[in-house]
């Protein structure tokens, strides 16, 4: 008789089966500093020369590559905003042949332009998809660019300087691992213009060159 209740007692339905929890889905984190390199192929639109003596489009193009460096802040819900600095050894060359639109041309007149090195100050704007990170970017743009034309018999008078001017683009980035991102981008960029005087032939006249570049390029980046 004792015994029934405790047989009982073992014989009772056994509790719920405890549930098993799946771990939490780890969102990728853009936040951080980053390091890279970078190569891509530029185009440009270059008018230089004088309107006395002739002028010619040059329209450098060429490749480049470079460094590049930055640090991200992503907000929660996915916004990002960055600063981005870059570097890059570039071979842009232009051609224009001889100088003759624009003004009474010398005889034997033509020009050729070169960019040997570009930078930037940008900052970004993106939105991080998990490991795709769509993004904005724009800031100061800096080239050294080098304009060396032939006027006839005044010579050659070439001349160089660092011009100043604004860049604009986008691009798309995309997080392989933890700390390996790839990147492809585009940017447009105005770098203004350079003038001089031009000696023995015409000192009160100035030769002008200006330079607009479109690029596209890839980059791999590692992110701490």
């Amino acid at each position: 008789m004792f015994a029934v209740p405790a047989l009982a007692a073992d014989l009772a339905a056994p509790g719920p089966e405890p549930v098993t929890q799946l771990p939490a889905y780890a969102q990728y984190n853009w936040s951080g500093p980053y390091v890279g390199i970078q190569a891509g192929y530029g185009w440009g639109k270059s008018t230089g020369g004088s309107p006395l003596l002739g002028s010619r489009k040059l329209d450098p193009k060429g490749p480049f590559g470079g460094l590049h460096a930055g640090y991200n802040y992503q907000f929660p819900g996915g916004f990002l905003l960055g600063v981005e600095a870059d570097a890059n050894l570039a071979g842009l060359r232009g051609d224009g042949g001889v100088l003759s639109s624009g003004g009474a041309a010398l005889p034997g007149t033509y020009g050729n332009s070169s960019m040997d090195w570009n930078a930037s100050i940008r900052a970004r704007a993106g939105y991080g998809i998990d490991r795709f990170l769509p993004y904005i970017t724009g800031g100061v743009a800096f080239g050294g660019y080098k304009f060396d034309p032939v006027y006839g018999v005044a010579g050659r008078q070439p001349f160089s300087d660092t011009l100043t001017g604004w860049t604009i683009g986008g691009g798309l980035e995309y997080g392989f691992t933890d700390n390996i991102t790839g990147r492809i981008e585009y940017r447009y960029t105005d770098y203004g213009s350079m003038s001089t005087g031009i000696k023995n032939v015409a000192p009160l006249e100035n030769s002008r060159t200006d330079l607009k570049t479109n690029d596209v390029h890839v980059g791999v980046s590692y992110k701490f």
